[in-house]
């Protein structure tokens, strides 16, 4: 009995396909889509990154207090004044500090971003070299021996002289 390999590039394959692919989602998950947005999308993306002062566990844009009330129509007024998105969440943040729902890009914060993805490639390069090491062992360990076959035969004969 002969063990058959394949080629390097029929193992490697699947596994630079997956890559690919992975990338390939990323990449476009980080495009915005290029269409201009129009300033009610504007609004509504800025009161979903600014957390409600008063009930804390909501953004502004889900939240019914009179307070978001108040933050939704300053939101509306900033964005018709032509004032950039980054400048009014700096606005309402120096007003209600910690009301930020993003985490920072940049500094310590950027770990957020940074840590799941290193994360993910190194388990993903853990799981590889872990699976190339058995696939290495098993084929190393061969087929079975001629002892191996005789403890087997000893065995069925065994059975088949029981009633």
């Amino acid at each position: 009995m002969s063990v058959v390999r394949s080629s390097p590039i029929r193992r490697w394959l699947p596994w630079a396909a997956m890559a690919v692919i992975a990338l390939t989602v990323l990449v476009l998950g980080t495009r915005s889509d290029g269409a201009p947005r129009t300033n009610a999308d504007r609004i509504i993306a800025i009161e979903k990154t600014v957390r409600c002062p008063e009930c804390r566990s909501q953004s502004i844009f889900e939240s019914g207090a009179v307070v978001s009330k108040s933050l939704r129509e300053f939101v509306a007024t900033e964005v018709a004044a032509g004032r950039t998105d980054d400048q009014i969440r700096a606005e309402i943040e120096s007003r209600f500090p910690g009301t930020s729902l993003l985490p920072p890009s940049s500094g310590l914060g950027a770990l957020v971003w940074i840590v799941p993805v290193v994360a993910t490639i190194v388990a993903a390069g853990a799981l590889t070299l872990a699976f190339v090491r058995w696939s290495r062992q098993a084929a190393d360990a061969g087929g079975p021996t001629d002892d191996d076959r005789a403890l087997v035969a000893a065995a069925l004969e065994h059975f088949d002289d029981e009633p």
